[in-house]
């Protein structure tokens, strides 16, 4: 994935028509990441920037129902990829006002279970995205209208709505907890290609691909085969979506 950034316009038109999460169809074959080609633009804030002020932020308490996932799993990276400009879209998504991972309370005590199975093994999680806002996954949606990705909506790599909005489904990857060095997983987390599927890869990626793939299925998780690092919660009944943004408290 490019690390190159743009610029989206702030205000941003979320009437997009409404797609659900792709089910595990047949396969896409689609080699570049949807940044491929971008510009970067002037003014973006570089990431180390962006870190330094995460640390001045309280993220104000997640709404009922969800949990703060720094709290529940302490040894897990938040990265919060929508937060930062180095994402699919080159730009911060409406929503991540702040860096934040909330995850609904029931998956959030599963998941830390999948923590402690990891750490025996001497790895650590690396959470890229979480709960989602509503408007984010609409922010998705626009920009690729704008982008003339509509490929990406139609093959089912972007959608309006996801079990994301409602806190079921989370974005994964690994570290060792030795070194705090990130584990080679074969692509980049989102990134829109053949390589993202669950056995696009060979060799040691693909081991460390089906070694979280385990942990998680073990703890009541279901995996996507198209996108590695995605998981959603088994049980989904009778949860609501949010469009609660993560942001510092005054």
């Amino acid at each position: 994935m490019s690390t190159k950034t743009i610029l989206i316009a702030s205000a941003l038109v979320f009437g997009c028509g409404a797609k659900d999460e792709p089910s595990e169809t047949d396969s896409i074959e689609l080699d570049e990441p949807a940044s491929a080609g971008v510009e970067a633009s002037p003014g973006v804030e570089p990431v180390e920037v962006v870190a330094a002020l995460e640390s001045e932020c309280r993220l104000v308490d997640p709404p009922a129902g969800l949990v703060d996932l720094r709290v529940e799993i302490p040894s897990a990276r938040i990265e919060a990829g929508y937060h930062r400009p180095d994402n699919f879209t080159g730009a911060p998504l409406p929503g991540y006002e702040a860096a934040g991972a909330w995850f609904d309370a029931e998956a959030a005590t599963s998941l830390a279970r999948v923590a402690k199975r990891l750490a025996d093994a001497g790895h650590g999680l690396i959470i890229h995205d979480a709960y989602r806002p509503r408007r984010a996954s609409e922010a998705m949606v626009t920009w690729a209208q704008a982008q003339g990705r509509e490929d990406l909506l139609e093959q089912g790599w972007v959608a309006a709505r996801s079990l994301h909005n409602r806190g079921l489904a989370i974005d994964l990857g690994l570290y060792r907890l030795v070194d705090g060095q990130p584990i080679d997983m074969g692509s980049a987390w989102d990134h829109f290609g053949s390589s993202s599927f669950l056995r696009g890869v060979e060799g040691a990626a693909l081991e460390h691909r089906l070694h979280l793939r385990d942990a998680m299925i073990e703890s009541g998780f279901e995996p996507y085969r198209r996108e590695w690092w995605h998981f959603s919660w088994a049980d989904s009944s009778g949860r609501r979506s949010y469009d609660e943004p993560y942001r510092c408290q005054p």
